[in-house]
């Protein structure tokens, strides 16, 4: 297994992590994931340590949700 191998694998290895953090999951879906995550582990030879920083997304008050559907819109255009 070449580098590039390892770098893909750990990439789905944080996407598996963001999964287990963002989403509703099933008991046997939420273990067949973590059985998948450390699997991908062992086959790279090393753990990836999770995204730890913490996220503010501010005041529910404050985001302006059209202005997000406005530039996800021009986004997809360009």
């Amino acid at each position: 297994m070449n580098e590039k191998d390892k770098t893909a694998i750990e990439n789905l290895i944080i996407i598996g992590r963001y999964m287990q953090d963002n989403s509703i999951l099933g008991t046997e879906a939420a273990g067949l994931l973590e059985k998948s995550i450390l699997r991908a582990e062992d086959l790279i030879g090393h753990k990836v340590v999770p995204h730890t920083d913490s996220l503010d997304l501010g005041e529910v008050s404050e985001l302006n949700v059209d202005s997000y559907i406005t530039a996800l819109k021009n986004k997809k255009k360009s």
